[in-house]
């Protein structure tokens, strides 16, 4: 039976994850489907890491090691899709958990509508629970139009390169930009540019853990500006493809620009890209607000501006964007 499924590639970053590795990696090795291989690439851990990649190798032939310097998350998603054998890839980091169907229930959604990805939802959970992953049996197929537009608004297709399935012809000449921070997005970008439908399921397949030492959830730092670039190199791309892109390409910009106008600190080094966001954003405030499609925490953020930023901030912070 497993000679006869085609093989799927798991990538597996690590870096100083001793205390979710062995669990994020159990939950791959625990899949219905088994034809897998797990691709686990240490990024310079500096933990007991490194000792428990070599354990679960040793354990389980599926699995195989390799390590490099420390230079980050895109590159050393790179160095695991040089190493790749499957006919598929997914990506999973090393403090996430999977359901126990996730790759058997991405990969029938791809053959159902013979595509070269298939997407399905995040279950998000806090570090100190357990993902209550929700199964569902809708599922819609998107083209490529109204995939990459749901995934300028943030909508169902989260930003992320996890929970979902690529077909491994589709990735031969993408890679992650290094030495950025979200860089998922331009990956994305990149893959919704070459397939021309997206099959995209309600069941949630991926369990996202937040945890407080996370580079998503920490503080501000001078490397969060990265995804004001990134939101230029997209609205570069998209604004004069269509009018329908361009609206969804100015929300999503508009978001990025919300976020550091609001996280930046207050110092002349940053005095430009705040006074860039600002000006993003009351450039297009009325076209986002009349935009039924985006979504209606960047209304309010927006609709809000004009108080002192202090307040703004207290506000936001009472709309969250996900709930576990």
């Amino acid at each position: 039976m497993m000679s006869e499924q085609p093989l799927i590639s798991v990538i597996v970053p690590v870096y100083n994850v001793e205390k979710y590795l062995r669990p994020c990696v159990e939950s791959i090795l625990e899949q219905t489907y088994k034809n897998i291989e797990v691709i686990l690439v240490n990024d310079g851990s500096t933990d007991k890491s490194k000792a428990i990649c070599l354990e679960l190798a040793e354990k389980d032939k599926r699995i195989s090691y390799y390590e490099k310097a420390n230079s980050g998350l895109s590159d050393t998603r790179n160095v695991g899709l040089e190493k790749v054998t499957g006919d598929y890839i997914l990506f999973v980091d090393s403090d996430d958990l999977l359901s126990f169907n996730a790759i058997e229930s991405l990969y029938k959604l791809c053959k159902k509508y013979n595509a070269d990805i298939a997407v399905e939802s995040i279950c998000h959970f806090t570090d100190g629970k357990e993902p209550d992953f929700k199964g569902s049996t809708k599922d819609k197929l998107l083209n490529r139009e109204e995939a990459i537009c749901d995934f300028l608004y943030q909508k169902e297709i989260s930003t992320s390169a996890c929970g979902k399935l690529y077909s491994a012809s589709i990735l031969s000449g993408i890679r992650f930009k290094p030495g950025i921070l979200y860089e998922d997005n331009l990956f994305l970008s990149d893959v919704f540019e070459c397939v021309d439908k997206v099959p995209y399921s309600k069941q949630e397949c991926y369990g996202y853990r937040h945890r407080s030492e996370s580079i998503t959830t920490k503080d501000f730092s001078e490397r969060d500006l990265d995804i004001i670039d990134i939101g230029k190199e997209l609205v570069q791309r998209y604004e004069n493809q269509s009018r329908v892109l361009e609206l969804a390409v100015h929300a999503y910009q508009s978001t990025n620009c919300m976020r550091i106008y609001l996280t930046a600190n207050r110092c002349e080094r940053y005095k430009d890209v705040i006074a860039y966001c600002r000006q993003y954003m009351n450039q297009y405030k009325v076209e986002i607000l009349t935009n039924p499609k985006v979504r209606i925490e960047l209304k309010i953020g927006l609709m809000i501006l004009p108080l002192p930023r202090t307040i703004v901030v207290k506000i936001r912070r009472l709309i969250k964007r996900w709930k576990t």
